[in-house]
């Protein structure tokens, strides 16, 4: 996987004071500019999840089965009314055939096609389909691709081969259409070469099956379902990868749902998490410079969303802002997070700016510094550690103390 993927949102939300030059109580101006920096931030990873969960994972499926089919049988095999069946590694099996339309569409049926990788028993179970551009089996682009259907959702269930006490594995349900313009060729990295542009609606539920611990550390013999959910009924996305290092996302319009369900257990009783995010125009770009070891980042656009469960400093509802990037956010080579940054700067709602540096030059006295030029209220200058999201910005950022 690309160092790009690895990349990771620091989201370690502890408030450890570091001085603030303006020392008086913020205003609700500061305070605002000050949540535009961090909501900033945190869209390098929510952007990066959206590509993930709807567009990647979705091609790393669909371009699986086309290799496998690839590697048994043909093109034209698959246009017989019944198609192909295929018998899966351990058991079940694999139906495949080609409607005899156009555009071509590929439609899958897994009936509890089992298979062993990396010490997990792979059960996958129900429909889907590929939109394919020409008559192959190794296109270089679909146009569609769907998980499950108005009865079923396709269904991935994964358990330790092994018994261990620290999971049992997690089931993945799908029921999904990704409609647009998918480029289909991987490079080395797994990245699909390409920009795409694609319609998504429908969900992705993920339930993870892990123990209760003590206060000593050791699991308990029982599993609990903990239960992630991301919905969208209708979001439209963008995205690019090159050879360069250089990969954008965005969500140009639409809203995305994500919902964390925690079970009952013996720590305590069912509750949720929840959080939300409508783009309008809304883009990031991240790069890698491996001869200066830098990443920079640049937002773009406007947003919505309501993160307030996520980010325990006070606030409720949802927020709106517009950002223009005019010079990209750059990270110390010295950083171990992607939010300290050592220079850029970024307008928020087209009047405030916030410009980036850093002092120190070790990972011990390394610390980020952000000006904050808010309009009509004033200048203030924050030191941050590591991350945007600990320090004295982060309790600017509180709607209450």
């Amino acid at each position: 996987m690309s160092s790009q993927r690895l990349l990771s949102i620091s989201l370690g939300l502890a408030f450890a004071g570091v001085s603030l030059v303006a020392t008086a109580a913020p205003t609700a101006a500061e305070s605002r500019a000050a949540r535009g920096v961090e909501t900033a931030a945190l869209l390098n990873a929510e952007l990066s999840d959206l590509d993930n969960e709807f567009v990647f994972q979705t091609r790393l499926i669909a371009g699986a089965a086309l290799k496998q089919l690839n590697t048994s049988t043909t093109f034209e095999a698959l246009l017989a009314p019944g198609g192909v069946t295929l018998n899966c590694a351990v058991s079940g099996t694999l139906n495949a055939r080609i409607a005899n339309t156009w555009p071509r569409v590929l439609k899958l049926e897994w009936a509890h096609c089992v298979r062993n990788e990396f010490g997990m028993r792979v059960d996958v179970d129900g429909p889907s389909e590929v939109t394919l551009s020409e008559n192959s089996l190794q296109p270089t682009l679909v146009l569609a691709i769907r998980f499950g259907d108005q009865n079923r959702d396709y269904v991935d269930d994964q358990v330790p081969e092994t018994p261990v006490p620290w999971t049992n594995g997690q089931v993945t349900s799908r029921n999904l259409r990704v409609t647009g313009f998918l480029p289909m060729t991987q490079e080395w990295a797994n990245n699909f070469p390409g920009r795409y542009l694609v319609e998504a609606k429908g969900f992705i539920r993920r339930t993870t099956r892990q123990p209760e611990y003590n206060s000593a550390g050791e699991p308990s013999p029982e599993f609990y379902n903990y239960e992630f959910n991301r919905t969208t009924d209708g979001a439209l996305l963008t995205g690019a990868y090159t050879a360069s290092s250089l990969t954008d996302f965005g969500l140009i319009t639409g809203k995305v749902s994500t919902r964390f369900t925690f079970p009952t257990r013996p720590s305590g009783p069912t509750f949720f998490l929840e959080k939300w995010l409508k783009g309008s125009g809304l883009t990031l770009r991240r790069s890698y410079d491996s001869v200066a070891s830098r990443y920079s980042i640049s937002v773009d656009g406007k947003v919505e969303g309501d993160f307030n469960q996520f980010w325990p400093i006070g606030c409720t509802g949802a927020e709106t802002f517009t950002f223009r990037t005019r010079a990209p956010l750059t990270t110390s080579p010295l950083a171990n997070t992607v939010e300290l940054y050592d220079g850029g700067e970024l307008q928020i709602d087209g009047k405030t700016v916030a410009k980036f540096s850093a002092t120190g030059t070790q990972p011990g006295d390394l610390m980020a510094r952000v000006v904050l030029n808010v309009p009509g209220t004033g200048t203030f200058i924050y030191d941050y550690p590591s991350s945007v999201f600990r320090g004295s910005l982060n309790e600017a950022g509180r709607c209450t103390y």
